[in-house]
C-alpha cells in the first residue's frame, strides 16, 4: 500500500479553534484516565505481592545433578521485590544515536515539525531535524507508520507492533485507539499482542480527518470516528479467499495489496497473491467495490498509484515491475525485469517512488510515474525519502542507519539524527583498567561498533578495517585496554589501538562463523573461537595461544558451542554451552571434555532457532568460581556450587525464563542480572530469588550487560533504545 501524508489544505479559523478545544478536552480526558490507570497499577502492584507461580520440573544434570534446563519454577515478586524494583530506575544515555528508521512523517502545518520511529519510541523534531526528542514511553517495539491531521498538527497516529496510538497534543500523551482493529479476536494466549497487530500503513482522508485507513497483517481496516472504532473494509470475495481459518499463527491474511489515492483517499484498489487476475476498486472509501478482471492475470506483491493515477505492481511469477494505466485491466512490463519487490513505498512531497528488492538488498526509484527507474542513493536503504510539502528542495532519508537531509533536493545530504536513538546493542564490552571506555556492538551495518570514553554521555562510531554487518560479539583483552576483539558475520577482528582500526584474524571457520569468544584472563593471547556449523547441530571450537597467529581444532564437543566461560583462578578450567542444552567443561583447557549438564528429550532440528534449550550464557563467580550460572534460550537458569559437578535451578522470582543476558557483579558477586523475554530481573542473593529491575529500560528487551565496578555502574546494550545504565550503590 502506498504510505502517504495528505497534502495541505487551507483552513478556516473557526474550524482551527474547535479542533484546538477538541483536542485539548481529549487531552485531558486522556490525563484523568491515566491517573485512574496509576491508581490501578499501585493497587494491583500490592495485590501482586502475595501471589506465587508454578512449580517447575527436575533438571536432568550429568553425574547426579538430577536438574533439567528444560523448565523452572517460578515464585510472584515479594513486597522487597516491589520496592527494589522501584528504587531502581534506568536511564537512557540517548546513544548510539541512529539507528533503524522505519517512518517519518513532516506535519503538514508546520514543515519544522517532523516526527520519526523505528525501534520502540517516537522521536519529534521541532527545528526541522536538528534535534530530535522522544516523545513517547509506550510498549511499543516497533514502529512502522504515522499520520497527521492535515488541520492539526497535534494529533498524530502511529503504527505500532501492538496496533495504532493516537496524541492530540503533540506527543504529551498517548493513547491505544484498536477498538475493533483486530476482529475476531486474536487466539491464545490473551496476554500476547494480537496476531497481525503490527500496522503497516497509515492515512488520514485530506477532506475528512476522522477518517483514517490502516493497513495490518489481517488487512485493510477504516475509522471515521479518529481511531474510536475501527471495521475491515476488505472486498468479500476477497476476504474468502486470504482469511486463514486454519493457520497455526491465527486468523491471518495472506498476500493482501492496497493503494489509496492520497488526492482523492475514497479511490481505493485491492488485490493479492492467492487471487491472480483479479482486482477490486472502491470510489466511496471501501464501502462498496467493483470488481476488474485483468487481462494479464497477475499475483500482486505490492501496488502503488503514482501521481497520474498509473498502477504500479510487482508480481510474485513473473517478477519485475508492471505499469497499468486503465485502472489495472491491462498491464505492460515496466522495467526492473528479474527483480523481486518486496514493497513499493511513495514520497508524499515529491511523489517519486521507491521499489525495495530482497529486504532491502537494493532500493530502485521512479520520479515520473513508473516511465524510468534508477538506482537509489546508496544511503536510501529500505525507506527512500520523505520531501518536504512545502519545500521541495528539503528532503529526509530513512536508513538503516539513521537519519540523514537535504537542503539542495537530494544532490547532497547531511546527518540530521541528533537526539534519535534507535539502536539496536548486541553486545558490550568495558575496557580493562579504564572503565570510563565503554564499547558497543550494534545489529547495524554502516556503524556495527561504537566507542565512548566518558561512561556512554558521548559515542564515536570506529569502524575502520570491518565489514559493513552487525557485530554480535565483543571482547576486551582483560590485561591490555587497547587490545579487542569484534565477532562479526564469519569473521573475527581484532584492534590493537582501542578500536580505531581493526584486522581480520587469519582463522578459517568452516561453516556460519563465530558465536562465542573467550580469553584467558591470565594469559591473554590465549583465546577460545566457538563455531556454528551448518545448522548448527554441530560445530567446532579452536584456540589459539599467539594471539590468532595461528589456530588448532578442540575437538570432543558432539553440539554446536554457542557460548564459553574461563575460570578465572584457574584458567585450565573452561565451560561450553551448546546449542542441544548441554554443558560441558574441560579442565585441562580444551584437550579433553565431560558433559556435567544435559536438557531432557531435546528434539531433532532444522535449524539452530529450533533449538529450545540453547545455553546462552555462562558467567562464573570472580571470587569463588566454584559457583557457576548458565541460562538457556527458554529453561531460565540453573546454578552450581561445585565447580559443575550437581547443578540446581535457580528461578524463582523470575516470571519469564526466555533468556537473553546473564552477569554477576564483580564486586558483590551475591549480586547477579538476567535479561529475559518479560524484563530485567535482579539477585543479591546468589540467585536463590530474583526480583524485577527493569523500571525505566525499553520494551524490547536488553540482549547485553557491562558493570563497572569502579563506579557502581550497570551498564545495558537494549534492543530499541541504545546503551542505559543505572546505579547500583554500595
Amino acid at each position: 500500500m502506498t504510505v502517504t501524508t495528505p497534502p495541505r489544505r487551507p483552513e478556516i479559523e473557526q474550524d482551527r479553534d474547535l479542533a484546538q478545544r477538541v483536542a485539548d478536552l481529549e487531552a485531558l480526558i486522556e490525563e484523568a484516565r491515566r491517573r485512574a490507570r496509576r491508581r490501578r497499577t499501585i493497587y494491583a502492584a500490592i495485590v501482586l505481592t502475595a501471589l506465587g507461580a508454578a512449580a517447575w520440573a527436575s533438571f536432568d544434570g550429568g553425574g547426579s545433578s538430577g536438574v533439567s534446563l528444560g523448565r523452572s519454577a517460578s515464585g510472584g515478586p515479594s513486597a522487597a521485590s516491589v520496592a527494589l524494583s522501584g528504587a531502581a530506575r534506568w536511564r537512557p544515555l540517548n546513544g548510539p544515536q541512529g539507528g533503524s528508521v522505519f517512518a517519518l512523517a513532516i506535519a503538514p502545518t508546520d514543515s519544522k515539525i517532523v516526527y520519526a520511529a523505528g525501534y520502540g519510541r517516537v522521536f519529534k523534531s521541532s527545528n526541522g531535524g536538528e534535534s530530535w526528542t522522544a516523545v513517547s514511553g509506550e510498549p511499543w517495539q516497533e514502529i512502522e507508520s504515522f499520520a497527521i491531521d492535515p488541520m492539526h498538527a497535534g494529533t498524530v497516529y502511529v503504527g505500532s507492533d501492538r496496533g495504532v496510538g493516537k496524541t492530540v497534543d503533540g506527543g504529551r500523551h498517548w493513547r491505544m485507539v484498536n477498538t475493533g482493529l483486530f476482529d475476531p479476536p486474536p487466539l491464545p494466549p490473551p496476554t500476547a499482542p494480537p496476531n497481525g497487530s503490527l500496522a503497516w500503513s497509515l492515512m488520514v482522508d485530506s477532506e475528512h480527518p476522522a477518517t483514517v485507513y490502516a493497513t495490518t497483517g489481517r488487512g485493510l481496516y477504516r475509522t471515521r470516528n479518529g481511531g474510536k472504532s475501527w471495521q475491515t473494509i476488505v472486498p468479500a470475495s476477497l476476504r474468502s479467499k486470504m482469511l486463514c481459518r486454519t493457520c497455526p499463527i491465527g486468523r491471518a491474511y495472506s498476500g493482501l495489496s492496497f493503494a489509496i489515492d492520497p488526492h482523492h483517499p475514497q479511490t481505493i484498489y485491492a488485490t493479492g497473491i492467492p487471487a491472480a487476475g483479479l482486482m477490486y476498486q472502491s470510489a466511496d472509501g471501501g464501502d462498496s467495490w467493483r470488481r476488474i478482471t485483468m487481462a494479464t492475470p497477475l499475483s500482486i506483491s505490492a501496488l502503488a498509484l503514482t501521481a497520474s493515477g498509473a498502477l504500479l505492481a510487482s508480481d510474485t511469477a513473473r517478477r519485475g515491475m508492471f505499469r497499468s494505466t486503465d485502472g489495472g485491466r491491462t498491464w505492460a512490463p515496466d522495467g526492473l525485469t528479474g527483480a523481486t519487490i518486496d514493497a513499493l513505498t511513495m514520497d508524499p512531497g515529491s511523489g517519486a517512488i521507491y521499489a525495495t528488492t530482497g529486504n532491502g538488498s537494493a532500493v530502485f526509484q521512479t520520479t515520473d510515474g513508473g516511465e524510468s527507474w534508477q538506482s537509489a542513493p546508496a544511503n536510501l536503504a529500505w525507506f527512500g525519502t520523505v520531501t518536504d510539502p512545502n519545500d521541495p528542495a528539503t528532503v529526509y532519508a530513512t536508513t538503516n542507519d539513521g537519519i540523514v537531509k537535504s537542503v539542495d533536493r537530494g544532490n547532497t545530504w547531511a546527518t540530521a539524527d541528533n537526539g534519535f536513538v534507535a539502536t539496536r546493542i548486541s553486545s558490550l564490552a568495558l575496557a580493562a583498567g579504564s572503565p570510563a571506555t565503554l564499547y558497543a556492538g550494534t545489529a547495524g551495518t554502516a556503524a556495527p561498533v561504537f566507542k565512548s570514553t566518558d561512561r556512554g554521555r558521548t559515542w564515536q562510531a570506529e569502524t575502520a578495517g570491518l565489514g559493513n554487518a552487525p557485530v554480535n560479539t565483543l571482547a576486551v583483552d582483560p590485561q591490555h585496554k587497547r587490545t579487542l576483539y569484534a565477532v562479526q558475520g564469519r569473521g573475527l577482528f581484532k584492534s590493537s589501538d582501542a578500536g580505531v582500526h581493526w584486522s581480520l584474524v587469519p582463522i578459517t571457520l568452516p561453516s556460519k562463523g563465530v558465536q562465542a569468544i573467550a580469553i584467558d584472563p591470565q594469559h591473554t593471547r590465549t583465546i577460545y573461537v566457538a563455531d556454528c556449523g551448518g545448522t548448527c547441530s554441530a560445530g567446532a571450537v579452536q584456540k589459539t595461544g599467539d594471539g590468532g597467529a595461528s589456530w588448532r581444532p578442540i575437538t570432543g564437543i558432539p553440539w554446536a558451542v554457542q557460548s564459553l566461560a574461563i575460570n578465572p583462578q584457574h584458567p585450565d578450567t573452561v565451560f561450553a554451552g551448546t546449542a542441544r542444552g548441554g554443558i560441558f567443561r574441560s579442565t585441562d583447557a580444551g584437550s579433553s571434555w565431560q558433559r556435567v549438564a544435559i536438557a531432557p528429550g531435546v528434539p531433532a532440528a532444522k535449524s539452530h532457532l529450533d533449538f529450545p534449550y540453547t545455553v546462552v550464557a555462562i558467567a562464573i563467580d570472580p571470587l569463588n568460581p566454584a559457583t557457576i550460572y548458565a541460562a538457556s534460550r527458554t529453561g531460565g537458569i540453573i546454578k552450581t556450587s561445585d565447580g559443575g559437578q550437581t547443578w540446581a535451578k535457580a528461578n524463582a522470582g523470575l516470571t519469564n525464563r526466555d533468556m537473553y543476558a546473564l552477569a554477576v557483579d564483580p564486586r558483590n558477586p551475591q549480586i547477579l542480572f538476567a535479561s529475559t523475554e518479560g524484563g530485567v530481573f535482579r539477585s543479591n542473593n546468589t540467585g536463590e530469588s530474583w526480583q524485577p529491575y527493569g523500571r525505566g529500560l525499553p520494551a524490547g528487551g536488553v540482549a547485553a550487560f557491562a558493570i563497572d565496578p569502579a563506579s557502581r555502574t550497570l551498564y545495558a546494550g537494549t534492543n530499541l533504545d541504545g546503551v542505559d545504565s543505572l546505579q547500583l550503590g554500595g
